[in-house]
């Protein structure tokens, strides 16, 4: 079972501490909340053909940055804390307690019964009680902005909004920095796993990865992604705007996967599990988001079709999390 959860903003964290406002909501998909705007959470079980809504307990008026299924729970990390549901996404409440109901959560990670959360302004967050009670587990960890999490095997890869890259050995206790050939001030917005070989999407400064036996990151392809999501050997890729492009040979090269969107859509996010891939496009720019809504590929990511049916009108998909069984997303809409 491949897991995407994942949402970004577009930001250097210089401009956390000049625009706070622009920050909270600008370059994650929304220049801010608009008027009439929606959130939800949508349930699909034939792999987005059709979809119905869910998500009783979840507010309507915040952002669902991330989902992650972790056993028999799903996780929902929003703008206001973290949300679990055991029942498939159909209903939710909010049993964290400290930092886990206050944090602003932007991804999450799972390593075995440890559920790792990346937030704005509290770093990473731990627990190991079902979501029950959170602690933080920042010790080396530089910048307290953590957009991206990836597990790979023993090691938790940590991306940062404004420092790089840092792993931890040891379930998040502890890290050190691993950003040896990215460049300087390097923001990570998106990580993935083939076979070992770990990627990162860089803001503006393209794809690199790293391979098991190396210390490096080297740059690879000419792609400039800000998404990235696995699925068999397959990386694919989500450019905004630029669309999708795929390489099944470790980003050597790359093929176009634009058949079926529309012309150089924006990716805002994207999923996958064993046999299908999720993307959500949307808008022109970021503070002119025309919704689009999402797609649906069952080739790896080479051609798309619609997968509306059911949402409401015009919505903008904000995170993924599927599983062979099911499939949750949670979108943005205008009534």
């Amino acid at each position: 079972m491949t897991q995407k959860s994942i949402f970004r903003s577009r930001f250097s964290s210089t401009y956390l501490q000049v625009f706070p406002l622009l920050i909270a909501y600008l370059l994650q998909g929304n220049c801010a909340v608009a008027a009439g705007e929606i959130f939800g959470l949508f349930k699909s079980i034939d792999n987005g053909t059709s979809w119905s809504q869910v998500g009783r307990g979840l507010p309507t008026d915040v952002r669902i940055n991330a989902l992650i299924v972790v056993g028999g729970s799903v996780f929902a990390g929003t703008d206001r804390g973290i949300f679990v549901s055991n029942d498939f996404g159909d209903n939710w409440h909010s049993p964290a307690r400290r930092l886990g109901a206050e944090a602003r959560i932007l991804c999450f990670a799972i390593q075995g019964e440890r559920v790792l959360a990346g937030t704005h302004k509290h770093g990473v967050l731990v627990s190991d009680a079902k979501g029950t009670s959170w602690k933080s587990a920042n010790n080396g960890l530089t910048d307290s902005h953590v957009r991206s999490l990836l597990v790979v095997g023993q090691t938790i890869y940590a991306g940062t909004d404004g420092r790089g890259i840092f792993v931890s050995n040891d379930g998040g206790n502890s890290w050190t920095g691993k950003s040896a050939g990215l460049p300087v001030g390097a923001q990570a917005f998106d990580l993935a796993n083939v076979d070992g070989t770990v990627f990162a999407g860089l803001y503006s400064n393209g794809l690199y990865r790293c391979r098991p036996e190396a210390d490096r990151w080297n740059k690879v392809g000419d792609v400039v992604p800000l998404e990235l999501v696995t699925i068999g050997s397959s990386i694919v890729v989500g450019h905004n705007p630029g669309g999708v492009f795929v390489s099944d040979d470790l980003g050597n090269n790359w093929l176009d996967g634009n058949l079926g969107l529309p012309a150089n859509a924006p990716v805002w996010t994207l999923g996958a599990n064993k046999s299908h891939v999720f993307v959500g496009a949307a808008g022109k720019t970021d503070c002119e988001r025309e919704p689009v809504g999402l797609f649906v590929s069952g080739d790896h990511g080479r051609s798309w079709a619609a997968g509306n049916d059911g949402l409401p009108t015009s919505p903008s998909a904000i995170c993924f999390v599927a599983t062979d069984e099911y499939v949750l997303a949670g979108i943005s809409y205008r009534q």
